[in-house]
């Protein structure tokens, strides 16, 4: 029988070389397949942790506005939107939790204190803010607020 030199193209094994760079791509297959793992995790720690702090901060504006005003979360976040002894920025935490609840009642005072949003920043502090509103008419009218099926079972 003859031997077969392992070097030899065509012998049927692969080179030491060749087994090398597989064993190199193998190591480094793995290696990717866990920093992928190790971000997918983190991110959906970091979306789990953020929507339910936004959880947090809804639940608390409602609980504050139903105090003042009664009802259940909407009916009292309206209530404050529209009360004027209220400051600007209490009446814009309104604003953002009624658009984080994502309840179609909101829709018709959103609507009437929405007068356009001119691509600039505005202040929380000095009126009420056009983006806050334009954000909340946004999410009330199908973009998708994939947080709050998070917390939503914690609110009202």
């Amino acid at each position: 029988m003859d031997a077969v030199d392992p070097e030899q193209p065509g012998s049927g094994r692969p080179s030491c070389e060749e087994v090398e760079r597989l064993m190199d791509r193998k190591r480094l297959l793995k290696i990717t397949v866990r920093v992928v793992a190790a971000g997918a995790a983190i991110a959906v720690v970091a979306f789990l942790g953020i929507s339910l702090w936004i959880g947090h901060d809804v639940a608390s504006h409602c609980s504050k506005a139903k105090d003042v005003y009664g009802g259940d979360c909407v009916q009292a976040l309206t209530e404050q939107l529209d009360d004027e002894t209220q400051n600007y920025r209490s009446r814009n935490n309104a604003i953002w939790a009624l658009g984080q609840l994502g309840d179609r009642r909101a829709l018709p005072v959103l609507r009437e204190y929405y007068v356009g949003w001119a691509g600039e920043g505005d202040s929380w502090d000095n009126a009420l803010s056009q983006y806050e509103l334009k954000k909340a008419l946004n999410w009330l009218e199908g973009d998708a607020n994939f947080g709050r099926f998070i917390w939503r079972f914690a609110v009202d």
